[in-house]
């Protein structure tokens, strides 16, 4: 597991939130579906929002396509 190298900006945050709680699921489900344990992938979900907060400012909104395909494609590649 990662750690942050840099303290979360406030509108970083928000936005992060907002990604979690809209996506978390998904991103579970794919780790899943992929790796049959759920503490791995866990682990995934964890890994693939800490990739997604370092590139926050390259992110679509939060409810985007483009969002959503970036975030599973994140953790496809993890798993």
């Amino acid at each position: 597991m990662r750690a942050l190298a840099r303290p979360i900006q406030p509108d970083s945050r928000a936005k992060l939130e907002a990604l979690y709680q809209r996506y978390k699921g998904l991103l579970l489900y794919i780790a899943m579906e992929i790796l049959q344990n759920h503490h791995e992938a866990e682990e995934v979900v964890h890994d693939s929002f800490l990739s997604a907060l370092e590139a926050m400012d390259k992110l679509d909104a939060v409810d985007s396509p483009r969002t959503r395909a970036y975030l599973a494609t994140i953790a496809r590649h993890k798993a």
